[in-house]
């Protein structure tokens, strides 16, 4: 062969590895615009996700063992190469016209599949398989036939396999870093999908011209036997290996969505972390597969390092969680990192080496590259279909990943002892030094998953008393043990919360199920609920006289949880016979049914989670729109804390671009945007007459602001809470762009504010400021005299500025300096001079710098304002007994025992009071009150004091050995009482 020779057929290697990389590249953006496309028409379940990774998967599984078989017996494997590109680009251009006709067969068949899980993911599996074939199986022939071109001698199987695969990969992770990132937030799905097409056919193009003269020269040497058949059990290795890989991937990302925020980015980060991992160890590796002598003990010890790397990180991701402040995107770097790189870095270095294994003459390379590819890709269906649906769900994310652990163990043991090193001595060396490596990292690294992750994310003062590992998700409840109030949460999201035991406590969500069955103008029958939550928005509309009630909810777990746990607050709805509960996508849901409604209510998860856009879409609004009944209404959760101002206006934009008759509702920060069908006409006698009926008189029982004249259920502060009005939210949103399926921005915009210190109270601050500037006109909308709208627009006045109030005085809480905490409360004081809390906190802040005065005068008039808090009274007693006043803290003491009966504390003051005073007798009462709520040590041993002031031996002994038996260590109780025994 000439020089030129040489160079030439270098220059084409580069080019068509350039391709190949290109191939991984676009493969990826596909994978990731098909999701996206798919999930619109057929739903974003767990089960639909993984039917599209199945079918995804099974198309590449069936073309690589297909067109593996024919090519080693292709003379010009490059042409047919450019051949599959270019009708993998073909694909890609007819696809969002494929996706039409999917969507308007799917409708037709709907309504007779979806109450049928069986049925409805068989044919989902079956339709996704016959979208997907011809391009997935393209896809699956393009490894055999590249590497049946590229690798001509046996001397470079391994090593060739390697940077062949690796270079694939490698352009895998590019494509789902730039795609998740970038190409769909700045080019749309539909521009970015094209885009691909088009550089796959000039793949293609490039690929033809290079096709020339590249026919596999003949080689007359003699052909050696393929495999050895005592290496057969490699291959089912090889599948248990898939297995296992995806397995990693899907419980990772479950383990991983305890500690990161559920973006499209942090599964952007996972995805491209894993694949980063598997590319490098691919090519890292890639000068010893062919110089490994013993390739299948190679192969074992990479199935134990896989095991136990992925047994030894997986609590790093805990210990860092916990210690590291981080920046969100870095952290999710970091974390991913840390607890996959190691593991996919061998995982990458399998396929090359079981290829060196299998293959012993270059001649059948296709063939068996094509098989191998085949069996490990059908490995990671099993895989993904087992840890999804079984393992997960029925074991946890921690004993799914010991399983998985066991599977690379088992097979590196396995092979170990299989291989052709007889060396007992060494095999049982490595088996003792990895078993107890085990048994100390499980003893030194042990980590409850996922208990302690969540154990991060609760509040100090609550409790979590149910952890449920759904198919989803992890569904957990927390109980806050200070006012009782009970939380639902959907891994790091809260869901739901009730109201709690306090004075003026109020649940929004109660609220949201009143607003829209009020505002009707009309009597609403058939009522969709999508995103059920707590229930408790949903249990409120039975309040009124309706005949059906549909709700969407796409977690089984999540509605088994609030339906159960929560039933106390939803009124029951599990037992109401006018619910119907569907386990569905929403937007699948409202996308297909031929039912209609006269009011849809959606409480969606915050809208930068990953998949949640689907709900904020205009094509969604759309499809609501389509579903509601003349006077219909929708009603949209709008939370202040959750959006920015820009996303807020963008959520409106796109609303009022299907509902231009809309309103913006006050709900404290959880606004309400409503949008009606027809003309918006709002009947004040009608309001007038429900707000009468008990159940909805109950439970608008309550003010968002302190005060009985605040009431909702009073008409005016209800009517009050109008606050923008179609004119104004037009003036408010017309600068921003609408959110659409093609650009679906808000998953994105969130990063503007991420890194803000207290963002979710900045939140309300900006949009309460931007808010405030486009009130609408009252007198727009109601009918009513003069005097009644100005009182009407000061108490709207007032909500705004409890907005402010409340976000100043949180933010309070946060601070540990008490000069910065202080100057905070005087803020919201500001902004709403009644604002009782703030007052309280001043009150705390004061006294803990020992200004009694300024304490005392703030707690008397957080007292004066919200008089019904028992908490308040407590520490105003404690700054007038620091003042010596202790006949005052008596008093307010009492108040305090008034309003909470079982007041411990309180009680036992009472009791230190009376004995300083001299009134033994009351203090023994106050104290055996205090023992009858709670037995308390101190409390014992205080009343063991009040029994020896008035000589009562007998009972002082009995309450100070009380007060030893609850606290061992209670070493002033243990002096009195040997004091008293040596009398």
């Amino acid at each position: 062969m000439s020089l030129d020779n040489i160079k030439t057929e270098k220059n084409k290697t580069i080019i068509i590895l350039i391709c190949f990389f290109a191939s991984g590249f676009l493969g990826l953006v596909y994978e990731i615009i098909w999701i996206r496309k798919l999930g619109l028409i057929f739903g974003t379940t767990v089960f639909s996700m993984t039917t599209v990774l199945s079918a995804f998967f099974g198309g590449l599984a069936i073309g690589s063992f297909l067109l593996g078989k024919q090519a080693d017996k292709i003379k010009n494997p490059i042409k047919i190469y450019a051949l599959l590109e270019f009708v993998i680009g073909i694909f890609a251009l007819l696809f969002p016209s494929f996706i039409r006709i999917y969507g308007w067969f799917y409708t037709i068949i709907y309504e007779y599949v979806h109450q049928s899980f069986f049925t409805s993911t068989l044919i989902k599996f079956i339709l996704f398989e016959f979208l997907l074939i011809i391009p997935t199986t393209m896809m699956g022939g393009t490894l055999p036939i590249i590497s049946g071109y590229l690798i001509r001698s046996n001397q470079v199987i391994g090593s060739r396999s390697g940077i062949i695969y690796g270079i694939n990969t490698a352009g895998a992770t590019l494509g789902t870093f730039l795609c998740g990132f970038y190409f769909i937030r700045l080019l749309g799905v539909d521009i970015t999908n094209y885009f691909a097409g088009i550089i796959n056919i000039a793949i293609a193009l490039l690929l033809y011209l290079v096709s020339r003269n590249a026919e596999i020269p003949k080689n007359n040497d003699e052909f050696i036997n393929e495999t050895k058949l005592s290496l057969n059990y490699i291959p089912i290795c090889f599948f248990f290996s898939g297995f296992a890989s995806i397995g990693y991937e899907i419980a990772w990302t479950r383990y991983l969505s305890l500690p990161l925020a559920n973006t499209r980015y942090t599964y952007t980060i996972i995805l491209t972390v894993f694949l980063l991992g598997t590319a490098l160890g691919s090519l890292i590796f890639t000068r010893l597969f062919d110089k490994i002598k013993n390739g299948v003990r190679f192969f074992a010890y990479l199935e134990l390092g896989i095991g136990y790397s992925a047994f030894l990180l997986a609590p790093m991701v805990y210990y860092i969680a916990v210690k590291v402040k981080y920046l969100p995107i870095l952290y999710d770097f970091i974390a991913c990192f840390i607890l996959m790189f190691v593991t996919t870095l061998l995982m990458g270095a399998t396929f090359p080496i079981v290829v060196r294994i299998m293959t012993k003459d270059y001649r059948s390379i296709g063939n068996f590259t094509g098989r191998l590819y085949a069996i490990n890709t059908f490995g990671c269906i099993l895989g993904s279909i087992i840890t999804g649906f079984v393992f997960i769900p029925f074991l946890g994310i921690k004993l799914s990943l010991n399983v998985l652990i066991a599977i690379n163990i088992v097979i590196g043991f396995f092979c170990l002892f299989k291989s052709e090193n007889k060396n007992w001595i060494f095999k049982s060396s490595i088996i003792f030094v990895v078993l107890t490596a085990f048994i100390v990292a499980h003893f030194t690294m042990k980590v409850d998953i996922p208990r302690d992750f969540l154990n991060i994310l609760k509040g100090k003062s609550e409790e979590i008393t149910i952890i449920d590992e759904g198919l989803e998700n992890t569904v957990w409840v927390t109980s806050n043990i200070q006012n009782q109030q009970k939380s639902i949460w959907a891994n790091q999201t809260v869901l739901g919360r009730t109201k709690t035991n306090e004075p003026y406590s109020f649940s929004p969500q109660i609220i949201q199920g009143h607003i829209p069955m009020l505002l009707h103008n009309g009597s609403p029958k058939r009522i969709l609920g999508i995103c059920l939550g707590t229930g408790q928005t949903f249990g409120s509309i039975l309040s009124y006289d309706i005949e059906k009630m549909d709700l969407v909810e796409i977690s089984k777990t999540i509605a088994k949880i609030a339906l159960e746990e929560f039933k106390n607050y939803n009124r029951h709805l599990i037992n109401d016979k006018r619910l119907n509960l569907i386990i569905e996508d929403g937007r699948n849901y409202i996308a297909h049914t031929k039912n209609s409604y006269d009011i849809i209510t959606l409480e969606p998860s915050p809208p930068e989670e990953a998949g949640i856009v689907n709900l904020y879409t205009k094509e969604f609004y759309k499809l609501c729109y389509r579903r509601l009944n003349t006077h219909g209404i929708m009603s949209q959760w709008l939370p202040m804390y959750s959006v920015s101002p820009e996303e807020m206006a963008s959520i409106i934009r796109t609303f009022i671009e299907i509902f231009p008759n809309s309103l913006l509702w006050y709900n404290s920060a959880d606004l309400v945007l409503l949008g009606f069908k027809d003309e918006i006409k709002i009947d004040i006698n009608k309001i007038r007459t429900l707000l009468t009926e008990k159940n909805i008189y109950d439970d608008l029982n309550i003010s968002y602001l302190e005060g009985k004249d605040s009431y909702l259920n009073l008409q005016y502060p209800l009517l009050a809470c109008l606050l923008l009005g179609p004119k104004e939210l037009k003036v408010f949103s017309e600068s921003y762009f609408p959110i659409t399926d093609n650009h679906p921005n808000l998953e994105w915009t969130f990063l503007k504010y991420e890194n803000l210190a207290d963002k979710s109270e900045m939140m309300m601050i900006y949009n309460a400021e931007k808010l405030k500037q486009y009130l609408t006109p009252l007198k727009d909308f109601y009918q009513l005299d003069g005097s009644i709208l100005e009182t009407m627009d000061n108490m709207r006045s007032r909500y705004i500025a409890r907005l402010f109030a409340e976000a100043y005085n949180r933010i309070a809480v946060n601070k540990s300096d008490v000069s910065e905490a202080i100057e905070l409360c005087n803020k919201a004081i500001g902004y709403d001079p009644n604002y009782s809390m703030a007052y309280g906190n001043l009150g705390s802040y004061y006294y803990s710098q020992g200004d009694l005065t300024k304490a005392l005068n703030n707690y008397e008039k957080a007292v004066s304002l919200l008089p019904e808090m028992p908490n308040l009274w407590y520490v105003l007693g404690s700054v007038y007994w620091e003042l010596n006043k202790p006949e005052m803290a008596i008093n307010v003491w009492l108040n305090a025992v008034k309003l909470k009966p079982n007041f411990t504390e309180a009680y036992n003051n009472l009791g230190v009071a009376y004995t300083k005073l001299g009134r033994y007798q009351e203090a023994i009462n106050a104290y055996k009150t205090a023992i009858t709520i709670k037995a308390d040590a101190n409390v014992y041993y205080n009343l063991g004091l009040a029994y020896e002031a008035i000589l009562d031996w007998q009972n002082a002994i009995f309450a100070y050995k009380k007060a030893i038996e609850i606290d061992p260590q209670f070493e002033e109780a243990d002096i009195r009482l040997r004091e008293i025994l040596r009398r």
